[in-house]
């Protein structure tokens, strides 16, 4: 019985290990997901004025402390 506990705990620690660190990842890099965003959201067939208006203002908000450098 105490193998499949330990099995279980450290499943679960991986798990979480591995979340945190990717979860850190995005975090980092807020300016990347502004473009990702912007990116599929053209895809999408979203109207490219709309999401152009969408990309700037996550830009403008970057990571909330810091904004992303705006687009020439």
């Amino acid at each position: 019985m105490q193998t499949p506990t330990r099995l279980r705990l450290a499943l679960a620690t991986f798990a979480f290990g591995l979340a945190a660190s990717l979860g850190a990842n995005a975090a980092t890099d807020v300016c990347k997901r502004c473009e990702n965003n912007y990116e599929s959201c053209v895809s999408s067939g979203t109207s490219e004025p709309q999401c152009f208006t969408w990309y700037v203002a996550c830009l403008k908000y970057g990571d909330g402390q810091r904004p992303c450098p705006m687009p020439r």
